[in-house]
């Protein structure tokens, strides 16, 4: 915690260190970081309550896929600064589900950045209309059927790295 503390105040070599640290484990998530990452996303979610509030339309299209596949999807995940929809972190892929507000110029401005941030990641963005997320819910399942799994080892990574990424965004 007094690491964090130190983040916090925003030094870059202090950044560094801390990267370095996490680095030590091999490029494996351990248990400090992520109840870190846990904590810091708590503090996310009360900061953002209606971004990570889920929509309708987010919670059919969780439903619908689970009803297709086995694979672990997730919701509200954090990435850097942002709140990812929904999340299948075995085929690196990010479900947004997109409604009007998602036209809008500052909008869709602040997506493209998600996007980017993402994309450091190789995660891919998948967005979906609110009108189709049944639709999509069943191709995206079978998708994920289809792709290989990344591996337990570079899952491991990924989450570690979007620990990192977020800690490092958000203190």
């Amino acid at each position: 915690l007094r690491c964090l503390s130190l983040l916090k105040s925003g030094s870059t070599s202090i950044k560094q260190n801390v990267r370095k640290f996490s680095e030590l484990s091999g490029g494996i998530a351990d248990p400090l970081l992520e109840d870190t990452y846990k904590k810091v996303c708590e503090i996310l979610n009360v900061r953002h309550k209606p971004e990570t509030s889920k929509t309708l339309p987010e919670k059919i299209f969780k439903s619908e896929f689970k009803r297709y596949t086995r694979a672990d999807i997730f919701s509200s995940i954090w990435v850097g600064a942002h709140c990812i929809d929904l999340f299948i972190p075995r085929v690196r892929i990010a479900a947004e589900i997109n409604g009007d507000i998602h036209d809008r110029e500052f909008k869709m401005r602040k997506d493209e950045h998600k996007e980017t941030c993402l994309g450091q990641l190789n995660i891919t963005p998948y967005n979906v209309n609110n009108d189709d997320v049944a639709k999509e819910a069943l191709k995206l399942a079978s998708f994920t059927k289809e792709r290989k799994h990344i591996g337990s080892v570079n899952l491991k990574r990924l989450w570690r790295n979007i620990y990192i990424q977020t800690i490092a965004s958000n203190l």
